[in-house]
């Protein structure tokens, strides 16, 4: 399945991107259940950095290992899934700074859950199910950055 969500966000790209660092990203996203680096891995993040991943799906724990693949601070961020309970996880944030100095954030994302979901619901209502939990962490990222939370 292929996603394509934005939102505009009434903050510079500076404030936006440290809430996209996948420590943070559970604080916004219902989905993203825990994100953290794979042991041996500490640091700030980086191209090659691994994030061990648990998501919550159509009711169903999914684990899985992603690497960062692509690194801009205050532009880009993207992953792609190592190891793990998707079929495939791979995506991006993408940050674009619009003329009044407002962020539009662009999540890209081409997401496979498990083969056995499709025996507990249709493909329209995983599609469904994984559009809605995206719009959801959007929004949350949006009331987050513009409520003033501070990323440090």
């Amino acid at each position: 399945m292929l996603l394509d969500k934005s939102i505009r966000i009434h903050a510079p790209a500076d404030r936006v991107f440290p809430w996209l660092q996948p420590a943070r990203q559970p604080l916004w996203d219902p989905a993203l259940l825990r994100a953290s680096p794979r042991d041996g891995d500490a640091g700030p993040l980086r191209e090659g950095s691994l994030v061990d991943r648990v998501t919550r799906a159509l009711g169903l724990r999914l684990e899985s290992a992603a690497e960062t693949v692509a690194l801009e601070a205050g532009r880009l961020f993207a992953w792609r899934q190592v190891e793990g309970d998707y079929e495939q996880h791979r995506g991006a944030f993408v940050l674009e700074a619009e003329p009044d100095g407002d962020t539009r954030v662009r999540l890209l994302a081409d997401v496979d859950l498990p083969f056995v979901l499709p025996r507990l619901a249709t493909e329209a209502e995983v599609e469904d199910a994984i559009s809605r939990d995206a719009d959801e962490a959007l929004f949350n990222l949006k009331a987050l950055v513009e409520g003033g939370g501070a990323a440090s």
